[in-house]
């Protein structure tokens, strides 16, 4: 009886080979190829990850972000080329001691060469020695609108600015709204609030 069903068992297997073969390149490749899910949590890399630039990465350091328009501010164009103001380096310095600064620079045109030399200029200034400004955080666009939106996607908690336009758009969304312009305007702002004051080293007094 054994005899006869080891017989047959050979017999099947020669007859079937082909099919069998098949099958075990298929569960093989199951085996080696199936999804590999990364774990979560803190440290994981998993789908849920927290990314280094959202805002709550950004309040895990406990640095509150502040993005300055800088033009007026920090500096000016002079016959085309970018000039710091002395008196805003200082008061620069210890605000991005403080916070974690983006810097957002309009451009009087679209031109590479005109923003290599806005960073050149910020670079001779020390904005980017260690703590405190980050080059990567210096940002540059070409109209008023785009740096209001560009700050909308940072969420700062204070944005610096000189534009009447920028600051009323943006009051309503950041804790902090400061307007520096010589003249302290008194800007209405249907919701938040706006802080004028003369100069950024002013501000820097009133923090």
């Amino acid at each position: 009886m054994a005899n006869t069903l080891v017989g047959w068992l050979l017999d099947f297997l020669s007859q079937s080979r082909p099919m069998v073969i098949a099958l075990l390149c298929v569960a093989l490749a199951i085996v080696l190829f199936r999804p590999r899910v990364k774990p979560e949590g803190p440290g994981g890399e998993g789908p849920h990850a927290s990314s280094s630039c959202s805002p709550h990465a950004r309040a895990a350091g406990h640095r509150p972000a502040v993005v300055v328009s800088t033009e007026g501010i920090l500096l000016h164009f002079r016959e085309g080329k970018p000039r710091v103001i002395p008196e805003a380096i200082r008061p620069l310095h210890a605000l991005a001691a403080a916070a974690d600064v983006y810097l957002i620079t309009q451009l009087p045109e679209d031109s590479d060469t005109l923003e290599q030399e806005t960073v050149d200029a910020f670079r001779e200034a020390e904005f980017f020695c260690e703590g405190r400004c980050d080059v990567r955080k210096a940002l540059f666009c070409l109209t008023e609108d785009g740096r209001a939106a560009m700050t909308r996607q940072i969420l700062p908690t204070t944005h610096i600015d000189n534009s009447v336009k920028v600051l009323q758009y943006i009051a309503p969304h950041v804790a902090g709204a400061v307007c520096v312009s010589p003249d302290r305007p008194i800007i209405p702002c249907a919701k938040g609030s706006i802080l004028s004051v003369a100069t950024l080293s002013e501000y820097m007094q009133l923090s």
